[in-house]
C-alpha cells in the first residue's frame, strides 16, 4: 500500500526532501494540516493519535450515515480506514501511533510526491470518496449547502458564530450557484486542500475557511500593559534615531552600535551575518507593518501588525517569526564576543554584558547566570556549548522574550513587566538606544525563570 516515499537516487532524494520542507515552511499549509490532526483525530489534544482515537473518529463519521455493520458501504469504509491507518503509521519507529510532527511530515511527503509525480494513491482516492458519501446524507450524488454546513457543525464542532465562514466557503466553491458540488469537484477540493499552497486553488477555499475560523476564534484584546510594553519595544529597540518612526536607517544604526560593541571587522563572517540579519529583519518588519508603503513604520502600524501576529501565533497558524529568532541569535554571539568567542557563554561574558551594557550590579548578573546554568555551590561553573545552549537554553529564552513583549497581556501575572520599576508612560527613551533600559526586556523574563521554574 505504501507508495509515498519511493526510492530515489541521492540527488533526487535531496530535491524531494527540499520539496517536502517547502510545505512545512508554509504557515498557511501547516495551519490546515495541523487543524485536520486535532479536528479529526486527536480528541484529547495530547499531540498523539493512537489506534483508539482513530477508530473513535471513524465510528463517529460512519454513524452519521447509519451504515449497518457488514453492509457494502460499511465494508468499503472499513477497508479505507485500515488502509489509511496503515499508511499513516508506516513511519520508521513502528509504534502504531502518529504524533503531530509525524502527521505533518507524512502529508508534506505526500504533497511533495504528488508535486513530483502527479500520482494519487488508491487509498487516498477511497478516503476522498468515502468522505463525500458521508457528507452527502440524502445520497443524491451532490453536496448541498445544508449538508456541507451541517457536516462541519456536527462533526467538526464549529460554533454557530463561525458557521458564516463555512457558508461563505460553500458559496465560493459552487461559484454562487454556477456549478454543483459533485464528487468530481469534491475530489479536486480535497486534493487541492492537501497538496496546494496556492490560496486561489479550489481546495484552499476550504483551507481558507478553516484558517479564517481559527484566527477569528482567537480572543486577543489589547490591554493597557500590552500597548505600553510594545510601545517601549518600538521606541527602544527599533527607533534608533528617535524621530518617532522606524525606517531602514534605524536598522543601519543598530548594526553600527553592535559593531562598536563587538569590534567585528568589516567583511568578517559575523559582520556579514549581522548585516544580513538586520537587512532581512527590516524587510520583514516593513512587510508586516508598512501598510501605506511609505518606507516607514509608525507606532500604530507596528501595534496593528503585532496584534495580527499574536492572533496567528495563538491559533498555531504562525510560528514565532524567524527574523525575530535570528535577531536574538545574534545577541548570543554578542555575549560570547565579550569574552573569548569560543562558542560558549561563560559567567564572565554574561556579567560583562550586563555590567557594561545594562549597568547591572555584578551580584545580580551572577545570580541570573547561576540560576540559568544550574551552577551548584563549590563546583565549577557549568558551561553550555553553542550546540546545546542555543537549541535548549537560549532558544527557550527567545521564546520567553517573545511571549513577554509581544504576546502577554496580563498585568497581574508573574511575568508582569511592571514588576520591574520602569515608567512605560514616559514616551521614547533618550540616551544610547541600543541598550537603554534593556533590563526591562531581558531581566524580567529571566527573573521569571529563576523564581517560577
Amino acid at each position: 500500500m505504501r507508495a509515498l516515499r519511493p526510492y530515489f537516487p541521492l540527488s533526487c532524494t535531496v530535491i524531494f526532501f527540499n520539496m517536502a520542507n517547502n510545505f512545512k515552511r508554509d504557515s498557511f499549509w501547516m495551519a490546515k494540516i495541523k487543524n485536520q490532526f486535532y479536528m479529526l483525530f486527536d480528541r484529547n489534544l495530547n499531540g498523539v493519535v493512537g489506534k483508539k482515537d482513530f477508530d473513535m473518529a471513524f465510528q463517529d463519521l460512519v454513524l452519521r450515515r447509519d451504515w449497518k455493520d457488514g453492509s457494502p458501504m460499511w465494508k468499503r469504509a472499513n477497508v479505507m480506514k485500515s488502509n489509511l491507518w496503515t499508511n499513516l503509521t508506516s513511519d520508521a519507529d513502528k509504534n502504531n501511533q502518529i504524533s503531530l510532527v509525524e502527521w505533518c511530515t507524512f502529508w508534506a511527503d505526500f504533497a511533495a510526491n504528488y508535486e513530483k509525480k502527479n500520482d494519487i494513491p488508491l487509498w487516498f482516492r477511497e478516503y476522498i470518496d468515502i468522505t463525500f458519501h458521508i457528507i452527502d446524507k440524502n445520497g443524491d450524488g451532490l453536496i448541498d449547502e445544508v449538508e456541507f454546513v451541517g457536516f462541519y457543525y456536527e462533526s467538526r464542532h464549529i460554533p454557530n458564530t463561525f458557521l458564516c465562514f463555512v457558508e461563505s466557503a460553500y458559496r465560493k466553491i459552487i461559484m454562487n450557484g454556477q456549478r454543483v458540488l459533485d464528487i468530481a469537484l469534491f475530489r479536486e477540493m480535497i486534493l487541492g486542500f492537501t497538496v496546494s499552497r496556492d490560496v486561489e486553488t479550489i481546495g484552499n477555499t476550504f483551507g481558507e475557511m478553516i484558517v479564517k475560523q481559527l484566527v477569528s476564534r482567537a480572543e486577543f484584546n489589547r490591554t493597557d500593559i500590552w500597548e505600553k510594553k510594545n510601545k517601549y519595544q518600538f521606541y527602544t529597540w527599533f527607533d534608533q534615531d528617535k524621530n518617532g518612526v522606524v525606517s531602514k536607517n534605524d536598522f543601519d544604526i543598530h548594526v553600527k552600535n553592535i559593531l562598536t560593541l563587538t569590534n567585528w571587522t568589516e567583511g568578517s563572517p559575523m559582520w556579514v551575518r549581522l548585516n544580513d540579519v538586520f537587512s532581512n529583519m527590516w524587510k520583514a518588519v516593513k512587510y508586516i507593518a508598512d501598510t501605506n508603503l511609505d518606507d516607514m513604520v509608525t507606532i500604530d502600524e507596528w501595534l496593528n501588525a503585532l496584534e495580527k501576529m499574536c492572533r496567528q501565533i495563538q491559533t498555531k497558524t504562525l510560528q514565532i517569526p524567524q527574523w525575530y529568532l535570528r535577531y536574538m541569535d545574534v545577541y548570543f554571539d554578542v555575549f560570547d564576543r565579550l569574552g573569548n568567542s569560543d562558542g560558549w557563554v561563560e559567567k564572565e561574558e554574561w556579567v560583562t554584558y550586563y555590567g557594561k551594557c545594562l549597568k547591572l550590579p555584578q551580584e545580580r548578573s551572577e545570580k541570573y547566570f547561576k540560576n540559568i546554568t544550574y551552577e551548584q555551590p563549590n563546583q565549577p561553573v557549568m558551561r553550555y556549548p553553542f550546540s546545546f545552549l542555543l537549541p535548549y537554553i537560549w532558544q527557550n529564552l527567545l521564546h520567553f522574550l517573545f511571549d513577554l513583549f509581544v504576546m502577554a497581556r496580563d498585568a497581574n501575572g508573574p511575568n508582569d513587566p511592571t514588576q520591574i520599576n520602569y515608567d512605560y508612560t514616559r514616551g521614547p527613551p533618550t540616551g544610547p538606544s541600543l541598550f537603554d533600559r534593556e533590563e526591562g526586556l531581558i531581566e524580567n523574563r529571566i527573573a521569571s525563570v529563576m523564581y517560577n521554574g
